[in-house]
């Protein structure tokens, strides 16, 4: 919603070339947040995943 509002904002009013690049710096910010926040839940989710593969197999063994 916040983002449809400010591209709104953005297309009526010209902007400024640091106003832009702020923009810029904003966006790939969250981006790389929301990257990391997804690529951090996956690594965890697969350590665990195997941790618990590798538990399971050294119970098959005893």
């Amino acid at each position: 919603m916040t983002f449809l509002l400010s591209a709104k904002i953005v297309h009526h009013f010209p902007l400024t070339v640091n106003d832009s690049v702020t923009y810029s710096i904003a966006f790939f910010y969250i981006c790389l947040k929301l990257f990391l926040r997804y690529l951090w839940l996956n690594l965890a989710f697969s350590a665990v995943r195997f941790s618990v593969h590798g538990i399971n197999r050294s119970d098959m063994q005893h």
